[in-house]
């Protein structure tokens, strides 16, 4: 405790320069107690004790004023190379983020995504669905969760993964993928890639966001 307190005691810089984070060899964080980062941790010097200190390669040591927040590894957004399939749907290299102790986001495209939460001895799959602006990526992501809905199940890298029970696509979905799909036949009668066609407004009936949880046996 008390290196943490001599360090902390030492006098901050008056001005900072941003510039000493590239310069300084290395950043040590000195505290009065033990600490874990297996999650995001905040310290705060209005509650907390710590020193922050740049070393430079002059010799010279800066003490830093102010909080500080260490945020693990897992708990930033990160790509992996991965094939998430459902039906004839792939998605290559998803982004995957921690957002707690007990669950995983995994983001397949801006408007999917399919959260892990681990609930005791089970685990619960919450699906978020938003209209993308893209026709060609919004028809995808649609035609995923019917897949979805329909076969409860998904593939990452040919690994199997039950979620839950297979039920009837829900009519509402049904009718804005037929929408999408129109659309998508009258662009390529007319030329026009669907990755070309970009309107916010296509919502064709169906809510612009949607959210259901899923139980992965």
């Amino acid at each position: 405790m008390s290196l943490a307190l001599q360090t902390r005691n030492q006098k901050a810089a008056l001005e900072f320069d941003s510039t000493w984070y590239e310069r300084a060899e290395k950043l040590t964080l000195q505290t009065a107690s033990e600490m874990t980062f297996d999650a995001p941790v905040t310290l705060s010097h209005g509650s907390d004790d710590f020193a922050l200190v740049l070393h430079m390669p002059s010799g010279r040591s800066v003490s830093l004023d102010g909080d500080i927040r260490i945020i693990p590894n897992d708990y930033i957004k990160r790509t992996v190379d991965v094939e998430v399939r459902c039906g004839s749907i792939i998605y290559d290299r998803p982004a995957v983020q921690r957002l707690a102790a007990d669950s995983v986001e995994v983001e397949l495209s801006s408007g999917l995504s399919l959260t892990f939460r681990d609930e005791g001895d089970s685990r619960t799959t919450t699906v978020a669905l938003s209209a993308e602006p893209i026709l060609a990526k919004r028809l995808k992501s649609f035609e995923f969760c019917a897949a979805l809905e329909e076969s409860a199940t998904i593939e990452v890298n040919g690994r199997q993964l039950a979620i839950g029970q297979p039920t009837a696509v829900g009519p509402r979905l049904l009718a804005h993928i037929e929408i999408l799909r129109t659309l998508a036949e009258l662009f390529k009668h007319l030329g026009v890639l669907g990755r070309d066609v970009h309107d916010s407004r296509l919502i064709g009936g169906c809510p612009p966001r949607a959210q259901w949880r899923r139980r992965v046996l």
